[in-house]
């Protein structure tokens, strides 16, 4: 999603909240397919500094969830 992007806001939070276990769900299963060797490996194969997949893995999941818990709190206690 973009950043700024408020996806969702006009939902039920259990229809929010169900969408996000589905997801998480979806990533989980992709991820069982790859060994630790395979997310040690190198993301993008032109990366100069060879920077591994489990970084982009991070910055797209529990990494990138922190940087929203403030505005999702927020949100919560206003309802």
């Amino acid at each position: 999603h973009r950043h700024g992007e408020r996806r969702g806001e006009d939902q039920p939070v259990a229809t929010v909240l169900a969408d996000l276990q589905h997801t998480h769900a979806e990533v989980l299963a992709e991820l069982d397919k790859w060994s630790y060797a395979d997310l040690m490996k190198p993301h993008y194969a032109d990366d100069p500094e060879a920077r591994p997949r489990i970084n982009w893995v991070i910055g797209n999941t529990y990494d990138h969830y922190q940087e929203h818990r403030a505005t999702i709190e927020k949100l919560l206690n206003q309802a």
